[in-house]
């Protein structure tokens, strides 16, 4: 029996999972931290198995996590398997898994595993969720100020979390969080609108692109914005690309340089969307960049007029009217 059971994560919720390494490896001060991409073609497995099976040197064990476990090549899952069972009783293994690997390859190792579901909070779990990341900064969170850190930050926890924090120090002694602080401090994700704004201007949503403008703050660059929605798309047209010529998820994300978190959102809009329609959103954009950058027109009105001609029919991005 190991001195260290093998854990194993099971579910997408990414936040709640690097909070639990995080609490793991304070309370067991682990020697060192190292994170293996079980999906990654390029992965050194001599240096893994290597690591599964050697003795820790002095007392404290590593903390070794093995992620896309589900996806090993079938060629190495034996030897992974074998590595596992027989692992070096002072290192501490977790599999970090998104679906459960119970009847999958990974059977044998069950039964001297620690399972610790992490599914994704449902949409009416978050306001709740919210409020128990205040009460642990001494705060308390109106609920109309969630709604709208909801609608600022969508469901990732990230941003919610960093928002309740960066909220809490605004306020100091005060013990409330309003929706007045949340407008007067929080900004939506550049970011994430650009993508955002690319995937529902790419399926032609009016009401969904206008809704994401609106949330901008009047500071907001709007020539940031321009050029963060193409930069998007084009990673976009590149991965229907890849997608078109049958590359696996891990290649596409590999070549894009998908970090684990958007890989799912991302590839799902890549494939929706059409490559002629990419491509003439493109070249509007490059219109729209350099209209606002030489004066020639309204940022905010040239983008806005821009996401109203997709109502048109059978609108080619001209931006007119």
């Amino acid at each position: 029996m190991s001195a260290y059971p093998l854990l194993v994560f099971v579910g997408t919720n990414l936040w709640e999972k690097r909070q639990a390494l995080k609490a793991l490896q304070e309370k067991e001060a682990f020697l060192q931290r190292r994170t293996f991409e079980i999906a990654d073609q390029a992965l050194p497995w001599e240096d893994l198995l290597q690591s599964l099976r050697t003795m820790p040197f002095g007392g404290r064990p590593p903390l070794l996590i093995l992620r896309q476990v589900e996806k090993c090549p079938a060629r190495f899952q034996e030897l992974l398997v074998a590595a596992l069972l027989g692992r070096a009783h002072q290192n501490r293994v977790v599999l970090d898994l998104e679906a459960s690997p119970e009847g999958s390859f990974l059977e044998p190792v069950l039964s001297e595993a620690t399972t610790r579901p992490f599914p994704p909070l449902r949409r009416e779990e978050l306001p709740g969720w919210l409020s128990r990341r205040a009460e642990t900064r001494g705060k308390q969170i109106l609920r109309e100020a969630s709604l709208d850190l909801l609608a600022l930050g969508g469901e990732d926890l990230f941003f919610l979390d960093q928002a309740v924090e960066q909220l809490s120090v605004y306020v100091g002694k005060r013990e409330t969080l309003t929706a007045e602080d949340v407008r007067r401090l929080i900004k939506p994700r550049l970011f994430q609108t650009g993508f955002e704004l690319a995937k529902a201007v790419g399926r032609r949503q009016v009401p969904e692109a206008l809704t994401l403008l609106s949330r901008l703050s009047p500071q907001e660059k709007l020539q940031a914005l321009v050029g963060s929605m193409g930069w998007q798309l084009r990673r976009l047209r590149q991965a229907k690309g890849l997608i078109r010529e049958g590359c696996s998820k891990e290649e596409i994300s590999r070549r894009i340089g998908l970090r684990w978190e958007e890989r799912g959102p991302f590839l799902e809009a890549a494939a929706s969307l059409q490559e002629e329609e990419m491509d003439r959103v493109l070249e509007r954009l490059l219109r729209l960049d350099v209209e606002s950058k030489t004066g020639l027109s309204d940022e905010t009105v040239s983008l806005e007029t821009f996401i109203l001609s997709l109502a048109q029919k059978g609108g080619e991005f001209s931006g007119e009217t």
